[in-house]
């Protein structure tokens, strides 16, 4: 049996498959999440900062679930990162609701903001609910997106810009 030219090429290619060792073939579906930041640079130092974060989260009747001191570890490692905290924190009702929607918006919540020294500024960066749950494909409950958006929002004014004490009138 004489081989043609394409006959030939599938089987120097097929040969090539056998002979080439492979990963096996993994089918995973997966939407990515955008890096979808918002960022705030703060008016004030970073232990201030940090405080108008706590006193915000606890405002808002949220749960503050860990700490992550990544400067702290970095220091541990022997490696310099300066300040810079994540704060761990959310609401299991509204939380639940989402990942209800989408198990897989437990792999986003819960909700995160990052204190941090950049540049000689101190930042807050928090992640846009509406973004991530539109990676995700969540569009309802509408009015929890939109309540958790709205929080968030706050939560980074009030953290990078002093709310005025109306007590000072």
């Amino acid at each position: 049996m004489k081989l043609t030219p394409a006959l030939a090429a599938i089987a120097a290619i097929c040969m090539a498959c056998v002979a080439t060792p492979q990963e096996p073939a993994v089918t995973t579906t997966t939407t990515a999440t955008p890096a979808s930041l918002v960022t705030k640079t703060s008016v004030s130092d970073f232990a201030s900062t940090e405080a108008r974060l706590k006193a915000a989260l606890e405002k808002r009747g949220l749960s503050l679930f860990a700490v992550v001191d990544h400067g702290a570890g970095a220091e541990k490692a022997g490696l310099e990162l300066g300040a810079s905290k994540l704060y761990i924190f959310g609401n299991p009702k509204a939380g639940t609701l989402l990942m209800q929607a989408n198990p897989q918006m437990g792999l986003e919540l819960p909700l995160k903001a990052l204190v941090y020294e950049e540049g000689g500024e101190v930042k807050v960066s928090v992640s846009d609910i509406r973004a991530i749950t539109s990676a995700r494909g969540v569009t309802e409950p509408a009015q929890v997106i939109t309540n958790v958006g709205n929080a968030l929002s706050g939560i980074l004014t009030e953290t990078a810009t002093p709310v005025p004490d109306s007590k000072a009138n």
